[in-house]
């Protein structure tokens, strides 16, 4: 790649008919205090008027570089993602959904952290903002934060080299968890922002997160997909503690999923549902219910709730009381541990 014109930062913004919120999210594009950065803005077949406030804004700011790559017809978030990093040109590539917003100072803030620390990821923390534009949720990094618990891609930097050396390329639905962990595997130095310089947006009456239990056989949204893409990622690390690490976390994004996806779901099947799941995390990861991070001692990475959480299923799955605790969370669907 030649350097020599080479943006700091690629902003990339993978859109399918979002043309009604990108006005927020290019607007704070166009304030950043950081301008060593161009824009890849990949039309994910839109049938809206996406392109359309795109050239717009272009126009009316002629100083950011942007290349428009148009997928024709929609195939997925993760193949947009594909064509996006394909054609990042910045040393660090920075994914803005196209329903978010930066702050003013974002690319700012995190570019600093990547160049004090040459850091090959930078994760940063944001917040959680609701369609009122209320303040849900801080997702912080954590006080003492491991890069493998860190499993979304809002407010980091992704440098451009390791994601072009190594053709990393996405299939699953459940993208950010499939991208920070194919990812992280070639990471050496990480970087970490602790005060939220990012929003992300929170739909809360999203159609895809109602009765998920509908698309279990989906082969984009299988565990199956998204566990042998994480053991693919465990097999290539030579150190215990990072793979310990990874570990951890494949078991919070398997508790994640079973909960998500069973929610909904009529009684039998959330009991015929979890036997499959638990066999496919079994299958990939047979002695995860051993794993040491899961200590309620560990004062690294995870809230001591989220440990006593994730301690807690796993004894339950070994004394074979799950499918009581999915009775439990049928009869009181409003206490299940989705978000742990």
């Amino acid at each position: 790649m030649n350097t020599e014109n080479q943006p700091f930062i690629s902003v990339i913004i993978i859109c399918y008919n979002y043309g009604h919120l990108l006005p927020r999210a290019l607007g704070a594009i166009a304030r950043q205090t950081f301008r060593d950065f161009d824009v890849v803005f990949v039309d994910n077949g839109s049938t809206d008027n996406s392109v359309e406030v795109l050239n717009q804004w272009r126009a009316e700011h002629p100083d950011i570089p942007v290349t428009l790559v148009t997928v024709e017809q929609n195939q997925g978030l993760a193949h947009g993602d594909n064509m996006g990093t394909a054609a990042a040109t910045g040393k660090y590539i920075l994914f803005n959904d196209a329903d978010d917003w930066m702050d003013d100072d974002t690319l700012e803030v995190l570019a600093k952290a990547a160049k004090e620390n040459d850091a090959d990821r930078v994760i940063g923390s944001f917040r959680d903002v609701n369609d009122d534009g209320q303040v849900v949720k801080i997702r912080s990094v954590g006080e003492r934060p491991v890069m493998w618990l860190n499993t979304m891609q809002q407010a980091n930097l992704f440098r451009t080299e390791i994601y072009h050396k190594n053709n990393i390329q996405l299939e699953c639905f459940w993208n950010d968890a499939e991208k920070t962990m194919l990812f992280s595997r070639y990471v050496k130095r990480v970087a970490f922002v602790y005060e939220p310089c990012y929003n992300y947006l929170v739909h809360t009456d999203s159609f895809s997160r109602k009765e998920l239990y509908k698309r279990l056989d989906n082969p984009k949204e299988s565990l199956d997909l998204l566990m042998s893409k994480f053991r693919s990622v465990y097999d290539a690390l030579e150190d215990n503690e990072a793979r310990d690490w990874q570990e951890y976390q494949t078991i919070r994004v398997y508790f994640f999923y079973l909960f998500s996806y069973l929610l909904d779901a009529p009684l039998r099947l959330k009991w015929e549902g979890y036997d499959r799941l638990h066999q496919v995390m079994l299958r990939y990861y047979p002695n995860y219910h051993k794993n040491p991070k899961l200590s309620v001692s560990n004062k690294d990475g995870d809230r001591f709730v989220s440990k006593l959480a994730f301690f807690g299923l796993t004894k339950l799955e070994r004394l074979h009381l799950m499918k009581l605790l999915l009775l439990v969370f049928h009869i009181c669907p409003k206490i299940a541990p989705v978000n742990i």
